[in-house]
């Protein structure tokens, strides 16, 4: 049977009052980690593989047995690469072992800057949200930033299941243009570019995206899924297991 661990934003978290997780729609048994609002991150697949496991348990050589089944699947609805922590006061160094998702914790202050939990600032300006044009100042730093998190993902569950199949799938924001702008060369090259090279199925459909979906009368709210979105994206997913 399968088991399959799903992450990704609002587009395959669900909504029970609103929109559809293809989730639903999968066959097998189903961890759906997935999370509205958020960006790329490393950081729930790291708490679902190392929750009340010690430090000295997981570099153990039993680790991999202390787990009560096999995970045989990995399904990631890439989110958007320009919802990151806008950093202006960083080293490149620095920068790329910075926090990457938007809603990391953060101290406020009076102003529009936060700091990470490492005391890093930066600003809390998400692209699509904001309409900021700054995080196009070094748009290749921040899209390389994306796909580094991405790779974290993929070393940690091989660490842990070195069989298991990885599947990336491109639901992408095209209803407002800064953010499409910015994404639609990555989402369609670098990122195709990384599944080809670390052998991870790459589902890139054309119409996969909110304008498309809505216009077709497939979304809840005109950007999520509703039932019958949801089952198509399932179904395309499924031709993949």
């Amino acid at each position: 049977m399968n088991k399959i661990l799903n992450n990704g934003c609002s587009f395959s978290a669900g909504n029970r009052n609103s929109w559809e997780t293809y989730c639903d729609f999968l066959p097998g048994e189903i961890y759906n980690i997935a999370k509205g609002a958020s960006g790329i991150e490393a950081e729930r697949v790291k708490n679902f593989l190392y929750k009340n496991t010690s430090h000295r348990e997981r570099h153990s050589a039993s680790w991999r047995e202390q787990w009560p089944f096999e995970l045989t699947h990995f399904i990631y609805q890439i989110p958007s690469p320009a919802r990151q922590c806008i950093y202006t006061d960083l080293s490149e160094e620095e920068f790329y072992t910075a926090d990457i998702q938007f809603y990391a914790k953060r101290k406020y202050t009076k102003s529009e800057e936060y700091f990470d939990e490492n005391g890093r600032k930066f600003l809390w300006q998400e692209l699509r949200l904001h309409y900021n044009t700054k995080i196009f100042n070094d748009r290749e730093k921040y899209l390389k930033k994306a796909l580094l998190e991405i790779h974290n993902n993929t070393k940690m569950l091989r660490k842990k299941w070195p069989d298991i199949k990885i599947i990336f799938l491109r639901y992408e924001e095209t209803k407002y243009p800064l953010v499409y702008e910015f994404c639609k060369d990555w989402f369609k090259h670098d990122l195709a570019d990384y599944c080809n090279n670390n052998n991870i199925t790459y589902i890139y459909e054309d119409n996969f995206n909110t304008v498309w979906f809505r216009k077709n009368k497939l979304t809840a709210d005109k950007r999520h899924p509703n039932i019958e979105g949801a089952k198509l994206i399932a179904e395309k997913i499924i031709q993949h297991l």
